[in-house]
């Protein structure tokens, strides 16, 4: 009989839970990168600040482009006090906590500051 070098227990357990579990990640990951690029299709042509729901009929996360340009995304929270706020997240290295009391204040915060990083850039 001959040696295997994956032992046979290698497959089963957490082992293989840990393979699964990065796998589905992988495969979500990818599938919300292929969402968000539909989304900055929709927007391509529009001009000024502009959104769209990141996953279509959802509201939840929307991507914000800015003539065109991707900015980063909102997203909608439940502050401590259960007001509805939205959060701006733009793209790294851009890192803001700032929440905003609706999706449209939100939007055009994050654009100007996507566009004060450009010509800070």
């Amino acid at each position: 009989m001959s040696s295997s070098p994956v032992s046979s227990n290698a497959l089963t357990g957490g082992s293989f839970d840990l393979v699964s579990d990065r796998a589905a990640q992988t495969v979500y990951h990818a599938r919300l990168m292929a969402l968000e690029e539909q989304a900055i299709a929709r927007l391509a042509e529009q001009a000024g600040p502009c959104r769209a729901d990141l996953v279509p009929g959802s509201a939840v996360i929307q991507v914000v482009c800015c003539d065109g340009a991707y900015v980063g995304r909102i997203r909608r929270e439940t502050d401590p006090a259960g007001r509805r706020r939205w959060r701006i997240v733009p793209p790294r290295p851009l890192r803001s906590t700032k929440t905003y009391p609706n999706s449209q204040t939100a939007a055009l915060a994050l654009a100007a500051l996507s566009h004060t990083a450009r010509k800070a850039g």
